[in-house]
Formats: structure tokens, C-alpha cells, sequence
């Protein structure tokens, strides 16, 4: 194992580098925290290298020996600290590769995220249309960073089992409905919205969500063609973004199963 103990060593300075998205894009690479996530990107073959805090050796004996073709480096507490990008560092952090997503169009169910802001709702999202088997999510070029380390971290490691784009809408919208999906919109406050539970999903369904704040762009309502409703209590204008993907993501699911 390389052992590395200089917080001005070129490699670290490198990876702090990753903190940024410009960087990340550009070296096709981002960090995550933890032996979790490690795990599942080792299994997923996204990993490239770790780097251990020495003090926890012994602790992650067992992982490390699962590694076989990955570069181990081995660091003191302050170049993790150093790395990491959590208020309370991990001791172990990993680099990743960046892929392409490897469908498009390829699936009965999409969903769409227009300028979606909060890194932590996104990570949620990709949580729950991973476990509801929904592997394509579609987000305009004005949201958050995917690979965010609130992002990442949030996802559980769902963000290594979804293919996500970034997309101009006001073409993309077009090619959505050219590709044959029924687009359902999200949009608050209108009088003709069908309740989710009252919907018959059709053979390919997009579900388009809007802004944390502001909700859908108003200018793509022309392209949806039913807006949904999630019925609530009085009590509650709306529901948090992620919870509302969770919803109409169960809801495909199970509508799957019963066929």
C-alpha cells in the first residue's frame, strides 16, 4: 500500500479539487464517503482508489481485502479531513469514476425534474426510483449537480444503479412526446388535475416535477397532457419534492406487480 503524509502532496491537492463540479466533470471522477458507499461501488466497479485514515486499518481489514484491483493510499486524520467535504470526516473515502448512462429512452417510466435546486432531495429521489425500478430520470441543465456530495450521499447508493441526463427542456419535452409517453404534469392549484389514484398508466409514462420553490415552469404546461394530483389533507398545501417522486413512484410499482 502507497502511504501518502503531506496535506501539499499534488495527489491531495488534486482531490480536493473534486470538491467542485467543474473538476469533477472535467476529470471525470468524484468522491464518496464511508464503507457503505464503498461497497456498493465496489460491487458496482466504480472504484478507482481509497484512502484510509491509518488509525483504522484493522477496522476495515475485511474491505480492504475485497479490493484486489484497487489502489489503496493510506493517510493521517488531517489529509481526510482535508478531502472530505462532511463536517464529521469518515475515515475511509473513495474516488469514483464518472460514466455515461448507458439507456436512453429505454424504459416504460421516466421521471422529469425541471430545475430541481436542494442536492438532498435529489439524492432522495434517486433512493426511491431505485427501489420502485425506475432506472431513467431526466433533469433540466439548471439543477443541482449529480454528483454533489449531498447528492451522493443522500442516494445511498442508488445514484451508481440510475441513468441520469441533464437536458435542455424545451426540446427535450419535444422528443418526449415524439418517443410516444404520456406526460403527466405536477403543477399546483388547477382545476382540471385527474387524482393519482384515479390514473390508468399507459404503456410509457413521464411524470414531470417541478422547482422546489416555484413548481414547474409555466411555459411547459402546453406540453403535458394530464396533471395530477396527490390527494392530501386540508391541512397541507403540498408535499416535499422527494416524497411526491416517492409516491408516484410506489404507485407505478405496484401497478406493475398487479399486472
Amino acid at each position: 500500500m502507497k502511504q501518502i503524509t503531506s496535506l501539499k502532496n499534488p495527489i491531495i491537492q488534486q482531490l480536493v479539487l473534486l470538491h467542485e463540479s467543474k473538476h469533477r466533470n472535467l476529470k471525470k471522477m468524484f468522491l464518496i464517503e464511508g464503507e457503505h458507499l464503498i461497497s456498493i461501488a465496489l460491487f458496482k466497479k466504480r472504484l478507482l482508489t481509497i484512502y484510509i485514515d491509518e488509525k483504522y486499518l484493522d477496522k476495515y481489514d475485511n474491505l480492504l481485502k475485497k479490493c484486489y484491483n484497487i489502489e489503496i493510499i493510506i493517510v493521517n486524520s488531517m489529509i481526510i479531513k482535508k478531502i472530505s467535504q462532511q463536517k464529521t470526516p469518515q475515515p475511509i473515502i473513495g474516488v469514483c469514476n464518472i460514466i455515461k448512462p448507458v439507456t436512453y429512452f429505454n424504459v416504460a417510466n421516466i421521471i422529469l425534474l425541471d430545475t430541481i435546486q436542494d442536492p438532498g432531495n435529489l439524492g432522495n429521489i434517486l433512493r426511491s426510483v431505485s427501489a420502485f425500478n425506475i432506472s431513467e430520470v431526466y433533469l433540466s441543465n439548471e439543477s443541482v449537480d449529480l454528483y454533489n456530495h449531498k447528492v451522493v450521499n443522500a442516494s445511498q447508493g442508488a445514484i451508481f444503479d440510475t441513468n441520469v441526463y441533464y437536458e435542455n427542456f424545451d426540446q427535450f419535452l419535444l422528443k418526449v412526446k415524439k418517443e410516444n409517453y404520456m406526460i403527466y404534469g405536477t403543477f399546483l392549484h388547477e382545476t382540471n388535475s385527474t387524482n393519482l389514484s384515479d390514473i390508468v398508466f399507459k404503456k410509457k409514462n413521464a411524470f414531470l416535477f417541478g422547482n422546489e420553490g416555484q413548481g414547474i415552469n409555466k411555459k411547459y404546461k402546453d406540453k403535458i397532457d394530464t396533471n395530477i394530483l396527490i390527494a392530501t389533507s386540508t391541512t397541507v398545501e403540498s408535499l416535499n419534492l422527494a416524497t411526491s417522486v416517492a409516491i408516484v413512484g410506489y404507485c407505478l410499482f405496484t401497478s406493475n406487480i398487479l399486472k
